[in-house]
């Protein structure tokens, strides 16, 4: 199941996120350092920076749950908040989430005004005798092979600020290449994840 959500945080709270993580995160990060976790452009290098659990992601938690849950079920449980900010030259190729991250939401907390850098989702569903640990790596150039059939039927979500869409793992998804607007842009998203109870 695919759902797409218009305003599904304020674009205040969305504001209060970015300089939390801007303020703390990028100019104080060595206090998160374990929390830390690289982002992957293109090229292949390592870029970017994610946190879990920063706490102004988890300001409008109960509206969010109260929402994910009427539409997907009460057989999730929300497990945390993960912070991820994309630099210039990002791609994320075709992938499923490891399990127990069953259910994800992802929100745009910034980006700039022109930025196009859809998120992509496979309208196929893996079937669990389908699956093979390597469609769960993210980030792999060879995934485009190996997921070739879910890459064909897909719907495609451009996300403003506060926007979000929410899928189960068995969805494929990925992000085409990122190319900036200007010197220093970035986009930044965030990830609610549930598991199954």
């Amino acid at each position: 199941m695919i759902k797409f959500y218009k305003q599904i945080i304020s674009k205040q709270t969305a504001q209060d996120i970015y300089h939390d993580f801007m303020g703390k995160i990028i100019k104080e990060h060595e206090e998160y350092v374990e929390n830390e976790v690289p982002a992957t452009s293109i090229d292949g290098e390592t870029r970017g920076l994610g946190v879990l659990n920063l706490p102004s992601t988890l300001t409008e938690i109960d509206k969010i749950k109260s929402i994910v849950e009427k539409d997907f079920g009460s057989h999730y449980e929300f497990t945390h908040s993960y912070m991820r900010l994309y630099p210039n030259n990002s791609v994320l190729h075709p992938h499923i989430d490891r399990k127990g991250l069953d259910l994800t939401l992802s929100v745009n907390i910034y980006s700039s005004e022109n930025t196009y850098w859809p998120l992509i989702i496979s309208n196929l569903e893996m079937k669990p005798d389908e699956e093979n640990e390597k469609f769960a790596v993210g980030d792999e150039k060879e995934s485009y092979k190996l997921l070739e059939r879910f890459l064909k039927i897909y719907s495609e979500y451009n996300f403003d600020i506060g926007d979000g869409a929410c899928c189960t793992r068995e969805h494929p998804h990925w992000r085409p290449f990122y190319e900036m607007s200007f010197e220093g842009d970035h986009y930044m998203q965030c990830f609610y994840h549930w598991k199954l109870k």
